[in-house]
């Protein structure tokens, strides 16, 4: 508790509390060895974080060289890399290739069927010399047409200018001559025409000229990717004329010596159904459905 001052008496002067004694001077000693201490301390930590980061320099480095590869390994990756790449090119490219051809097959057989459908009749401008009738049995060629599945087709008894054989026969030089023609202007018409006196010769050239319908009905669309691949009708020509004769020798009965002497003989030894595709294939022709699968390009194998 506290006790408070008596009263001064009147008129006496106050009586001052005691002073405070003034504090005692402090000792600079401890203050600096508390700084040096602290500074001490802070060296310390300074080192130590110095070294740290020396270490994690030193650990980066271990790693970085590490991460370092031999010759070999590049070579490796690099033919790695290289391989990837090969392939993906080729891969683009047999896409491409594939997809060309693709469209071409559909747009040379839509062609093809488009012209099956054409009904064109000539204009007969030449009379036969020889008449208007096969010599024979079958004096419009129906039957046999019948037979192979041209029902459709026609002849044309005409001596006149779209009768191509019967035209070539005498710029050969033939005093008397029997020809034919097929001639895709017609898809459903056959032209034969013969001098007299020619008419043992005419049966085996109407049949030859049926031929020629039979190679357009299944061919035509080779002969069109023929064309695409630059392959002219020249470089098969003569091969598609032995082909009609061979198919009538061989399928048909025909005797060969029948066309020995005219300018489609068959002479293909060992001819056989399909003959005329594959050698229109050895020649770079496409003759066979584009199939994806084929496209495929295979691993790249490095040595």
């Amino acid at each position: 508790m506290t006790v408070d001052p008596a009263p001064s008496a009147a008129g006496s002067p106050p009586v001052l509390p005691p002073a405070v004694p003034p504090a005692a001077p402090r000792r600079r000693g401890a203050g600096w060895i508390i700084g040096l201490s602290l500074s001490l301390v802070l060296l310390l930590l300074l080192a130590a974080g110095t070294g740290g980061a020396w270490l994690i320099w030193q650990q980066r480095e271990r790693v970085l060289a590490s991460r370092v590869m031999s010759p070999e390994q590049q070579s490796t990756i690099a033919d790695a890399f290289a391989a990837a790449s090969d392939k993906v090119t080729a891969t683009q490219q047999a896409t491409t290739d594939y997809e060309s051809d693709r469209r071409a097959w559909d747009d040379e057989h839509a062609q093809v069927e488009e012209w099956k459908t054409r009904t064109d009749s000539p204009l007969l401008a030449v009379p036969n010399p020889g008449g208007s009738a096969i010599p024979g049995p079958d004096p419009d060629g129906s039957a046999f047409l019948s037979s192979i599945g041209a029902d459709r087709v026609q002849v044309a008894f005409d001596a006149g200018d779209d009768n191509c054989g019967y035209h070539l026969s005498e710029r050969t030089g033939y005093e008397i001559v029997v020809g034919g023609c097929y001639s895709t202007r017609y898809p459903s018409w056959l032209f034969l025409a013969w001098d007299p006196g020619m008419e043992s010769s005419v049966w085996p050239v109407f049949v030859h000229e049926a031929m020629h319908w039979y190679q357009y009905q299944n061919y035509y669309p080779a002969f069109l990717a023929a064309d695409r691949a630059g392959v002219t009708d020249d470089q098969y020509g003569p091969e598609l004329e032995a082909d009609a004769s061979c198919r009538a020798v061989y399928v048909y009965g025909i005797p060969a010596s029948d066309y020995v002497d005219t300018s489609s003989p068959c002479d293909i030894e060992g001819w056989y159904d399909g003959w005329l595709l594959d050698h229109l294939a050895s020649l770079g022709v496409q003759v066979t459905e584009p199939v994806a699968s084929d496209y495929e390009v295979l691993e790249v194998v490095r040595p």
